[in-house]
C-alpha cells in the first residue's frame, strides 16, 4: 500500500514539476494535457535570438549528423527530422522504427513547440505500419493502429512509448534551456 501512494506522489510532483508541459496521444494526433494544439513555453527574461540560438546549440550537440537531421529558418524557426530506430512497440511480437518531424517557433521570451508528426514502419522490412487511428480490417496485417473503431484504444504500450519518447525529449529540451547560464568558458 505504501508502495502505491509513493508511486502516486512521484507521478503527481513529476506532473507539477515539469509544468504539464507535455503531450498526450489522442486519436487525431498529439495534443497537449490541456487539449491545446501546440505548447508554448515561456523564457521571459530572453530575447528570440538568444532561445533560437541556445536551442540550436542544444540540438546539435545531441545528433550524431545535425546536418542532416537539422533544418532551419534563421532566427525564427527550428525543425527536427528525426529517426528512431525499434522505439515503438505496440505488442512483444511487432516493434516500429519511427520517422519524425517536431518544429520550434520563437518569439522574444517564448518557444512555440508544434505537436510532432511521425510515421512508425515494422523494425524487420518496413512493410507494416502502424497508424495512430485505423478503424478499417487490415486483411493482411500490414496497417494496424494505435486507436481503432469509435476511437477505442487497441495499445496502450504503442501510445505510452510515443508519449515517453516526445515527453522525454521535450523536457529535456526545455530542462538544458532553463539551465543554460550562457557561461564564458
Amino acid at each position: 500500500m505504501i508502495k502505491f501512494y509513493l508511486t502516486i506522489i512521484i507521478t503527481l510532483f513529476t506532473l507539477f514539476s515539469s509544468n504539464c508541459q507535455s503531450f498526450k496521444l489522442t486519436p487525431d494526433g498529439f495534443k497537449t494535457i490541456d487539449g491545446n494544439e501546440y505548447l508554448v513555453i515561456d523564457f521571459e527574461t530572453s530575447n528570440k535570438d538568444v532561445l533560437f540560438k541556445n536551442s540550436l546549440i542544444y540540438f546539435n550537440s545531441i545528433y550524431k549528423s545535425p546536418q542532416n537531421v537539422i533544418s532551419l529558418v534563421e532566427n525564427e524557426s527550428i525543425t527536427i527530422n528525426g529517426k528512431a530506430k525499434n522505439s515503438i512497440k505496440r505488442n512483444s511480437m511487432n516493434i516500429f522504427d519511427m520517422d519524425y518531424t517536431i518544429t520550434f517557433l520563437f518569439k522574444d521570451g517564448k518557444i512555440r513547440i508544434n505537436p510532432p508528426n511521425f510515421e512508425l514502419k515494422n523494425s524487420i522490412d518496413h512493410s507494416r505500419k502502424l497508424h495512430v487511428k485505423w478503424a478499417k480490417i487490415s486483411m493482411n496485417g500490414y496497417d494496424l493502429g494505435i486507436y481503432g473503431k469509435n476511437d477505442k484504444l487497441k495499445s496502450e504500450s504503442a501510445k505510452n512509448d510515443l508519449e515517453n519518447y516526445f515527453n522525454t525529449f521535450l523536457n529535456d529540451y526545455i530542462n538544458s534551456l532553463k539551465t543554460n547560464k550562457n557561461s564564458d568558458w
